[in-house]
């Protein structure tokens, strides 16, 4: 063995130690910083192995690299969601939902009569998330919002005043959907 592969071989094992030490830190430890520079890695610890000839390596990435896409993928699919609808809200991706001023209006017109009753209501605007697996909970409605809709669906023993009411592009999407508990751990009783 020369001098040239003993080199190349010491490389090589760095790489590979650097490579599952960035893995472990990536996705164990703070993961939603780290996921671009997990990409750009992969991608430069290939560059370097193109350039340097890891003929191992190489190989390896042509067999390897689509299964590693997909675990990575899995790995950081919520980062991945928070990305897509922080650009969604920028109005970068897609179509923005408008909520007019007289819907918050007949919203607000039903929250208080609603209040005078001594009833509660979850009324939600689909804004910037999509909320499609939130309204297969409940029941399709896809009506127009009107206060005496609101005020029907939030009547003392209906069937669907047990839920939210979801308003998406303008319409009463549906009701009795159920929502999520949040994930904030700071929020006060």
């Amino acid at each position: 063995m020369d001098f040239g592969s003993v080199v190349k071989n010491i490389i090589a094992i760095l790489f590979l130690t650097w490579l599952f030490f960035r893995l472990y830190v990536s996705i164990f430890k703070g993961r939603s910083n780290r996921f671009v520079g997990l990409l750009l890695g992969l991608a430069g610890f290939w560059a370097i192995s193109y350039i340097l000839e890891f003929t191992f390596f190489i190989k390896a990435f042509e067999y390897l690299y689509v299964p590693i896409m997909v675990a990575i993928i899995i790995a950081y699919s919520p980062e991945i969601r928070m990305a897509l609808v922080t650009e969604k809200r920028r109005g970068n991706f897609f179509r923005s939902n408008s909520t007019t001023a007289s819907q918050v209006d007949i919203a607000l017109t039903a929250c208080w009569s609603l209040r005078e009753k001594k009833r509660g209501a979850l009324i939600v605007f689909s804004r910037n998330v999509p909320l499609k697996s939130f309204i297969e909970t409940g029941t399709k409605i896809d009506s127009e919002m009107s206060l005496q809709m609101l005020m029907t669906i939030f009547a003392f023993d209906t069937e669907l005043h047990d839920g939210a009411v979801i308003i998406q592009n303008g319409r009463l999407a549906a009701a009795g959907c159920f929502l999520p508990l949040s994930h904030q751990q700071d929020l006060n009783q």
